[in-house]
């Protein structure tokens, strides 16, 4: 993060810490919490912006031939109890 957008959002955090100080804890507390949303929003949209490095680049999410064999394994089990009926060849 750049030194400028840094400390703006140090300053945002401040500005909320002392209007947080002035309410009832039921207020500071809805307060905290939007502000936690608008930051992690913010840090998604800012992050979506950025353009990916090598180290960052989205993997698979899984594994093909390893969900493959488990679906097998479960099928497997399944005819084994007499749930699913073995198919005709």
């Amino acid at each position: 993060m750049q030194d400028g957008a840094g400390s703006a959002v140090r300053e945002c955090v401040r500005q909320m810490a002392a209007v947080a100080a002035n309410v009832p804890a039921a207020v500071a507390l809805t307060i905290l919490g939007a502000g936690v949303v608008i930051g992690r929003e913010a840090l998604t949209v800012l992050s979506g912006l950025l353009p990916l490095t090598h180290d960052d680049e989205p993997t698979g999410r899984h594994h093909v031939g390893r969900v493959s064999e488990q679906v097998r394994a479960a099928k497997q089990a399944a005819r084994s109890a007499g749930v699913l009926r073995r198919r005709p060849r």
